[in-house]
C-alpha cells in the first residue's frame, strides 16, 4: 500500500512539475504576445496620426484649388498651420501656440482659441488673411514686405 501511495505521489509530483513548466511557457508566450500587441498598437496610432495629417493636407489642398485661401473662424488651428508656412509665427504673435503658457489644441477652431485666450478674433483673422494673400518669398517675384502683428515682425 505504501508503494502505491509513493507512486501516486511521484506521479502527482511529476504532473505538478509538468504543469508548472507549461504555465511558465504560457506566461512567456503571453508576455511575447502582449509585447507584439503593444508594438502593433503603437504602429496603428502612428499610422492614424499620419492618416490624419494626410487628410488635413488633402482638405487644405481642396481649399486651395477651390480658391478658398481665406482663413475663417471655423478653421482648426491645425488647418491654419497647414495653410501657410508662416501661419505658426502669426499664431505665436497672438500668443496661440508659441510657448507652453499659450498652448492651443490643434483641433480647436480659431474662434474657440480666441475665446479661450481672450484674443481679438478679427485682428488675428486680418493678420492671417494678409499672410494668405502674400506669396511666400524666395522666388524674387515681388519686393520684400514686412507684415507686423502684435509681438511679431515677419519679413517675407
Amino acid at each position: 500500500m505504501e508503494i502505491v501511495a509513493f507512486i501516486v505521489a511521484g506521479v502527482a509530483l511529476l504532473f505538478g512539475i509538468y504543469t508548472a513548466r507549461r504555465a511558465n511557457s504560457l506566461e512567456n508566450r503571453l508576455a511575447r504576445y502582449h509585447s507584439l500587441l503593444y508594438e502593433t498598437m503603437s504602429k496603428a496610432e502612428s499610422l492614424e496620426e499620419r492618416l490624419h495629417e494626410e487628410i488635413l493636407g488633402l482638405h487644405t489642398e481642396i481649399r486651395r484649388r477651390a480658391g478658398e485661401i481665406r482663413f475663417a473662424p471655423t478653421m482648426t488651428i491645425a488647418e491654419v498651420r497647414a495653410m501657410h508656412p508662416l501661419a505658426q509665427q502669426v499664431l505665436a504673435g497672438f500668443h496661440l501656440g508659441g510657448c507652453a503658457s499659450c498652448a492651443v489644441n490643434d483641433t480647436d477652431t480659431i474662434a474657440a482659441a480666441c475665446n479661450a485666450h481672450n484674443i481679438d478674433q478679427e485682428a488675428l483673422l486680418n493678420a492671417l488673411n494678409t499672410l494668405a494673400t502674400t506669396p511666400v518669398g524666395g522666388n524674387g517675384t515681388r519686393p520684400e514686405e514686412t507684415l507686423r502683428f502684435p509681438n511679431v515682425q515677419l519679413r517675407l
